[in-house]
C-alpha cells in the first residue's frame, strides 16, 4: 500500500492479528494501531518520507505488540511512536530516520526486546514521560543502538532492562542500563 494519509488503521480492534502489511506513507502514518488490545502485527514493514509523522503508530492499546517488522524513512520521520500504552515490541529496526523508536507515557508492563535502532539522526530509542514509575514504565532488554546522532537510549527517568548496547552514538546511554 502507499498513500499520503494513513495506509493501515487498525481502530478499537480486541484479538487482530496481522502479518505481511508493507505500507509506505508520504503523510501520516503508515501503520495506525488505535485504542486495541491483545492483537499483533507481525512481519511487516512501513517506511514514512516527508511530512510523516511516524512510519509505525501505536496509540492507547493493551497488550498490543509488534513483532519482526520494519520501519524506515528519511530524516523527518520516527520510525515506531506508541503513546499511552502497555504494548510489547520485539525483534523489530527503525534505521535512517529522526527517532528510531519513541515511546511516550509507557505504562507498567511495556517491553522493548531485541529491537535495532541504527543511523538514525537524532535518537535510537527515546522514552519519554515515564513516571511516576509505578504507573509508567518501560521495560528495555536486549536492544541495540548503533550511530545514532544524539543518543542511543535516552529516557525521562530511568527504566528498567538489561542487556542494552550502544555503540558509536553522540551519548551511548541516558538513564538505560546498557553496554558497549
Amino acid at each position: 500500500m502507499a498513500g499520503y494519509g494513513t495506509d493501515v488503521y487498525i481502530n478499537r480492534t480486541v484479538g487482530n492479528h496481522v502479518s505481511h502489511i508493507r505500507a509506505i506513507v508520504v503523510q501520516a502514518y503508515g501503520i495506525q494501531i488505535f485504542k486495541s488490545r491483545d492483537g499483533s502485527i507481525n512481519h511487516s514493514a512501513a517506511a514514512g518520507h516527508g511530512q510523516s509523522y511516524c512510519a509505525i503508530y501505536f496509540y492507547r492499546d493493551k497488550n498490543f505488540s509488534l513483532l519482526n517488522s520494519k520501519a524506515f524513512g528519511d530524516v523527518d520521520t520516527t520510525g515506531f511512536c506508541d503513546y499511552d500504552s502497555e504494548d510489547t515490541v520485539e525483534n523489530t529496526t527503525a534505521n535512517g530516520m529522526r527517532f528510531g523508536f519513541e515511546v511516550n507515557t509507557p505504562f507498567a508492563g511495556y517491553k522493548l526486546e531485541n529491537n535495532t535502532a541504527t543511523n538514525n539522526s537524532q535518537y535510537g530509542f527515546s522514552i519519554e514521560q515515564n513516571e511516576p514509575g509505578f504507573l509508567f514504565q518501560a521495560t528495555l532488554i536486549g536492544n541495540t543502538a548503533k550511530n545514532n546522532g544524539l543518543y542511543g537510549f535516552w529516557a525521562f527517568r530511568k527504566v528498567k532492562g538489561k542487556q542494552n548496547h550502544a555503540s558509536g552514538n553522540g551519548t551511548n546511554c541516558f538513564h538505560v542500563a546498557c553496554s558497549p
